[in-house]
């Protein structure tokens, strides 16, 4: 699809998601409870290996699952053609 031909989201960010995951800051752990505003996790679970945070969905993956909410895992030396 041509660049900038869909409607903005709320943020006013045009053409975001679903061609590629993005990596993220986070390290893949779990957040601490309570209220949270753009949380950045910088430790891995105890005794789990580090993982760094990957959003955006992909166009190799199920659609249903495109959205930035959803955080998944990979090593840091992955180099899928999925991932940016």
């Amino acid at each position: 699809m041509p660049v900038g031909k869909k409607e903005p989201n709320i943020l006013g960010i045009y053409d975001m998601s679903g061609n590629v995951f993005e990596w993220c800051l986070d390290v893949y752990a779990k957040y601490p409870t309570g209220t949270l505003t753009d949380p950045v996790q910088l430790k891995p679970d105890s005794g789990e290996k580090i993982k760094i945070v990957l959003r955006g969905g992909s166009f190799l993956r199920n659609p249903d699952n495109c959205r930035s909410a959803a955080r998944y895992a990979n090593d840091a030396r992955s180099n899928n053609a999925d991932i940016h």
